[in-house]
C-alpha cells in the first residue's frame, strides 16, 4: 500500500512539475510573441510616419493635376485655359513625375498627346481626364488606402 501511495505522490509530482513547465514555457512564448509583435508595430508605425510626406506630396499632386486635366477642355476663358495648359505641364514634367506610379503616368502622357494633337476645348480631353483622375485614385487605392475596395464608376464611357 506505501509503494502504492509513493508511486501516485512521484506521479502527480511529475505532473505538477510537468504542469508548470509547459505553463512556463508557453507564458514565455506569449511574451515573446507579444514582444515580437509590438516591434513588428513600432517598425510598422516608424515606416509610415517616414512616408507621411510622401503621401501627402503624392496626394497634393494627383488631386492637382486630376483637377486641371479636368477643368482644361471645360473652361471657356481663353486666358484661364491657357494657364491651365501651362499648370498641367508643369505637373507633368515636375512634381508628378516623382510621385506618380505606371498607370498614372500613362494617363498623364496620353492626355498630353491629346492635348499637344487637338484643341484643349476637345471634348476627348474630357475622358482623358476621367482616365487621369482614376488612375490617381486607383494608385492611391492601391498603396496607402486600401480600405477604399473597389470604387466602380456608374459614368457611361464614351471612346
Amino acid at each position: 500500500m506505501k509503494r502504492l501511495e509513493l508511486t501516485i505522490a512521484i506521479i502527480a509530482a511529475l505532473v505538477s512539475i510537468l504542469s508548470a513547465a509547459l505553463a512556463y514555457s508557453a507564458q514565455t512564448s506569449a511574451t515573446k510573441s507579444q514582444a515580437e509583435v509590438a516591434r513588428f508595430q513600432a517598425a510598422t508605425q516608424q515606416a509610415h510616419e517616414r512616408q507621411k510626406p510622401f503621401v501627402e506630396m503624392q496626394m497634393k499632386y494627383y488631386f492637382e493635376a486630376a483637377e486641371t486635366a479636368a477643368k482644361i477642355p471645360r473652361t471657356s476663358d481663353p486666358k484661364d485655359r491657357h494657364d491651365l495648359v501651362i499648370r498641367f505641364w508643369q505637373l507633368y514634367w515636375g512634381p508628378l513625375a516623382v510621385v506618380e506610379d505606371e498607370p498614372v503616368a500613362a494617363a498623364m502622357v496620353e492626355y498630353g498627346k491629346e492635348l499637344t494633337k487637338n484643341s484643349p476645348s476637345d471634348p476627348t480631353l474630357e475622358n482623358l481626364s476621367l482616365r487621369v483622375a482614376h488612375a490617381c485614385r486607383d494608385s492611391l487605392k492601391r498603396l496607402w488606402v486600401p480600405e477604399l475596395g473597389d470604387i466602380q464608376s456608374i459614368r457611361p464611357k464614351s471612346e
